[in-house]
């Protein structure tokens, strides 16, 4: 009925088991890997979160400048809003050949 060879072969698939099983971590490596993932998770949004605000902030107050910059640009430019004259239409040269 069952011979050497069968209790060797069971063994050898047995042997196999019980090292893979040993092999996995266990349940405080396990636990070390979650809170080392989360505490790298914490530094990363610490550091990434006030980063990407900053970065708003800064580009929304250079438009702001941008804005401010090219409104008086555009108030000194003839018929602009500073220009001083009323019902004057400024006849820039390349209209004069026109």
């Amino acid at each position: 009925m069952f011979t050497a060879e069968t209790f060797r072969a069971q063994a050898g698939r047995a042997n196999r088991y019980v090292v893979s099983i040993r092999n996995q971590p266990s349940w405080l490596l396990k636990l070390v890997g979650l809170v080392w993932l989360v505490v790298f998770a914490g530094v990363v949004l610490l550091l990434v979160i006030p980063a990407t605000i900053i970065a708003l902030l800064v580009f929304i107050a250079g438009m702001g400048v941008a804005a401010v910059k090219r409104a008086f640009r555009r108030s000194k430019e003839p018929n602009g809003a500073l220009d001083g004259r009323r019902n004057v239409r400024v006849r820039l040269p390349q209209d004069q050949g026109a």
